[in-house]
């Protein structure tokens, strides 16, 4: 079962404020505010995850482990591999014990790393949402926490968060929801935001379509003719239609990651809502990449911030607080690197968040900031960064496509 801390009431994310709520209970005022002082105190201990494109770019793998080999051999890592590498080869060619030689030389493994991995279907004629999961795979032992939906011209983000998807049949070996889970046709999962959309098991697959081996099972087990197994296309258990349905799935929660103004100056600004406050990702070009190759990737870089309701600072304008920073990397074969402040993250969690699980008060900051880690806020921070990075990759690259046909009708 998901270790997703989500509460079961069902919550729609897209407008609204805590501000009424605050203004009624003074006592809530005083303790979040004091909450909001702790924000900006502590040693700022942050996580750090590298963002590596993999399968054809398709998918992605999202983990504190360090792939060398992805790694751009300009980069301070990259030539730090390379020393500890001439080191290990110098003493294994004298005989002598390469115990202590760093990791770092070393394609580390995701066992036991904290890591998270994007999973894109492909289905043909057919756009299914894409899958993050809390693991280093898209199988077991990891858990699927976030289904994320695009929009057309990068306008937005569709995210639910279901407990639900690491249950048995929910999520076929394909990796999308399984048709017995479907919330309905097209006008009622537009109606219902918390359903989900199922997909059945076609009887013709196209090369590259994923769960080739799933599919064929089912299509064989359709022409032999056999009764006794759960169709995946069913919504009554076994042969029988007198049992009782399955209840399709619905999600614990919805947000919009939504790009408001973008013909504005603030073209690389998008907003979602979690919990009675307002996050933004914002396009940064304060964070700096270290060496020469670094200027090229300066107005790639974003930030995530949170915005404190004016009510509890007592200000006319918001406090923002930066709990996440992404930094663009100039290797063909890293997407970049992502920065989570946990120590910020776990005050603005305990101090704001409304209708969430709390932590023990009993425990240690160290405690509570892996427990923050298994919360659904937690994972929406990672999803929507997934999400950010991929719209701004895509904006990039259509910038840069008009940029050079432009330059060709000029010059023809």
């Amino acid at each position: 079962m998901s270790k997703l801390g989500a509460s079961s009431q069902v919550v729609v994310e897209e407008k609204g404020s805590a501000t009424a709520e605050m203004q009624k209970d003074p006592e809530v005022q005083i303790a979040r505010l004091q909450a909001e002082n702790e924000v900006y105190e502590g040693n700022d201990h942050y996580t750090t995850y590298h963002v590596y494109p993999i399968k054809d770019k398709r998918h992605k793998r999202i983990t504190t482990a360090v792939y060398i080999k992805r790694e751009s051999p300009l980069s301070r890592k990259g030539r730090k591999a390379r020393k500890e590498r001439k080191h290990r080869k110098a003493k294994q060619k004298h005989n002598v014990s390469t115990d202590g030689v760093d990791n770092i030389v070393r394609e580390q493994d995701d066992e036991g790393q904290d890591a998270y991995y994007l999973h894109s279907p492909y289905f043909s004629f057919s756009s299914p949402p894409q899958v993050l999961y809390i693991g280093s795979t898209n199988h077991m032992p990891s858990i699927p926490a976030v289904l994320i939906h695009p929009s057309f011209l990068w306008r937005g983000y569709k995210l639910q968060y279901v407990k639900s998807l690491a249950e048995t049949g929910v999520l076929d070996p394909r990796g999308v929801v399984s048709w017995a889970h479907n919330g309905g046709s097209t006008s009622d999962l537009e109606r219902i935001p918390t359903s989900l959309q199922g997909y059945k098991v076609r009887t013709w697959r196209h090369w590259g379509e994923c769960g080739k081996k799933y599919v064929h099972e089912v299509n064989a087990k359709r022409k032999a003719g056999i009764t006794d197994w759960q169709h995946p296309d069913v919504l009554e258990i076994g042969p029988a239609a007198t049992e009782k349905p399955v209840r399709p799935v619905q999600a614990e929660g919805v947000l919009y990651l939504n790009w408001d103004k973008p013909f504005s100056t603030r073209t690389r600004e998008y907003r979602w809502r979690y919990g009675g406050l307002e996050f933004r990702w914002k396009g940064t070009g304060r964070t700096e990449k270290t060496g020469f190759w670094g200027w090229f990737v300066k107005f790639n870089h974003l930030k995530l911030v949170a915005m404190l309701p004016e009510i509890i600072i007592g200000n006319s304008a918001q406090t923002e607080v930066c709990i996440a920073r992404y930094t663009c990397s100039i290797s063909k074969k890293k997407s970049g690197r992502l920065e989570m402040y946990d120590e910020r993250l776990l005050r603005l969690y305990e101090g704001y968040v409304r209708d969430q699980k709390r932590m023990y008060p009993v425990w240690d900051e160290e405690t509570r900031v892996k427990a923050l880690k298994f919360t659904v806020l937690y994972a929406l921070v990672i999803a929507t960064a997934v999400c950010m990075i991929s719209f701004e990759k895509a904006k990039r690259e259509a910038a840069g496509k008009c940029i050079k046909e432009a330059a060709q009708d000029a010059g023809g």
